[in-house]
């Protein structure tokens, strides 16, 4: 997976790792099949608002997978009148405890990257920085999902 830039060159520009949090994908799928249960290429597209770009569809079904093995999805065939058979995967009860945790944890993370950028707009630095022009998106050159 790569995170979309708002800029084309802005990763470029950023000698940090940037990129999504660790296991970021975890918590995105989790809240799309607390939505709706989908197959894996559903997932896939409705992942791109959360800056998820996949080249490779397979790190995406290896996590699924792991997941339902893990007790947190479950999965069937569905046969649809026209097409393959498709994955359709929802999520637990197990799952819908782990959402909450998620949920709670990125809250935490939250609170400290709003503490750390009121201190570095403090210093008169985003306007030098262009992180204005960055519009709060997750840039830089992103990761694996998982």
């Amino acid at each position: 997976m790569h995170v979309l830039d708002s800029e084309p060159d802005a990763a470029d520009h950023c000698r940090c790792d940037g990129g999504q949090p660790k296991n970021f994908a975890r918590p995105c799928l989790l809240l799309l099949l607390s939505e709706a249960s989908a197959h894996g290429y559903e997932l896939i597209d409705r992942m791109r608002p959360f800056g998820f770009e996949v080249g490779d569809p397979a790190g995406v079904y290896k996590v699924l997978r792991q997941m339902e093995r893990d007790g947190i999805v479950t999965s069937h065939w569905e046969l649809p009148q026209r097409g393959p058979a498709r994955r359709i995967y929802a999520l637990t009860s197990d799952g819908r405890d782990l959402l909450a945790s998620w949920a709670h944890t990125l809250e935490r993370n939250r609170a400290v990257l709003d503490a750390f950028l009121s201190r570095f707009a403090g210093q008169g630095s985003g306007e030098r920085m262009g992180t204005d022009a960055l519009d709060g998106q997750l840039v830089g050159s992103g990761r694996g999902v998982g």
